[in-house]
């Protein structure tokens, strides 16, 4: 009896995790793009912003250069569009990247949107809030869906808790046949130097759909947010470390994030990862992220 007790409940859950999976689907599928269009925006929007801006001792001889601002804002967006497809969602919620390491694509994310032993799957922990023990992740699977609507499976190899980093390996990915196989994926790398104050930068991310911070007892309500969002910002500054706060990352910026932003890549101007949004300070609402150097320590192997 309490074996077949066992087996109901694990049924319930199994397709309660299939439904939520084939409408987090559905919603790629028919965003994809829109989400493409997002990046074309924030590419619009960092040239005028931040590129131009560097630009004004030049301004005269910029402006009348053939290769100006229109062929900017076509490099920004072909590295960003680049940047996109190596994008990938953790579900039900969590952002990550696909980078290579050691020649092999794997996952890069940040551990608190891994579960561990005994932690809720149901949304990405508050990070603010991380438990004192030091959980283990290592053998976690994770299910991705990347923003053309291909999904696979990456199992949790190396992660840092300390440092709120985690590698998945990508054990097989979704064809047209909807088998599951190894598959040519498109990566990004992290930078080759750190990035410096101001630099600017633009958020892949997938925001949590439904309203999280409605007060209590009122009705759920739906934000509209699209998976694979991008949202463009500066670097504001950056240490390898928070030393006054521990549970923050190192790197502040100031791309809009919500809740399931964390493991969200932030890439630089030539599509490269700079950093990794990881958390938020409530009290000043400022963007914080995994810095470049704990990320390099990261994929190095």
């Amino acid at each position: 009896a309490e074996l077949a007790g066992d087996v109901a409940e694990l049924s319930a859950v199994l397709r309660q995790k299939h439904a939520e999976f084939w409408e987090f689907r559905g919603q790629v599928l028919g965003s994809a793009k829109k989400a493409r269009k997002l990046v074309q925006e924030e590419a619009e929007e960092v040239v005028d912003q931040h590129v131009l801006k560097k630009m004004k001792r030049k301004m005269e001889a910029f402006e009348g250069h053939p290769n100006s601002k229109s062929q900017r804002q076509a490099r920004l967006l072909a590295n960003w569009q680049d940047a996109l497809s190596s994008c990938v969602h953790l579900v039900p919620s969590g952002s990550g990247v696909v980078v290579e390491v050691g020649g092999r694509p794997q996952v890069l994310t940040c551990a608190h949107c891994v579960a561990a032993d005994g932690e809720d799957e149901d949304l990405e922990d508050d990070h603010s809030d991380q438990p004192s023990q030091d959980p283990d992740r290592a053998g976690r699977l994770e299910i991705v869906v990347w923003p053309n609507g291909d999904y696979g499976l990456a199992q949790c190899g190396q992660f840092n808790n300390d440092h709120d980093t985690a590698l998945l390996e990508i054990l097989a990915v979704s064809c047209a046949a909807n088998s599951l196989q190894r598959l040519e994926l498109p990566t990004s790398k992290v930078a080759m130097a750190p990035p410096s104050k101001g630099t600017a930068c633009v958020c892949i991310h997938n925001p949590y759909d439904w309203d999280l911070e409605l007060s209590e007892g009122s009705l759920p309500r739906k934000n509209g947010y699209i998976p694979f969002t991008s949202s463009s910002g500066t670097i504001s500054s950056n240490y390898k470390t928070n030393k006054n706060n521990k549970e923050l990352g190192g790197t502040k910026h100031s791309c809009w994030t919500y809740w399931g932003s964390s493991g969200a890549p932030l890439f630089d101007c030539d599509g490269d990862v700079i950093a990794l949004h990881n958390s938020w300070n409530p009290e000043t609402s400022q963007r914080h992220a995994v810095s470049w150097d704990l990320l390099k320590e990261s994929v190095q192997v």
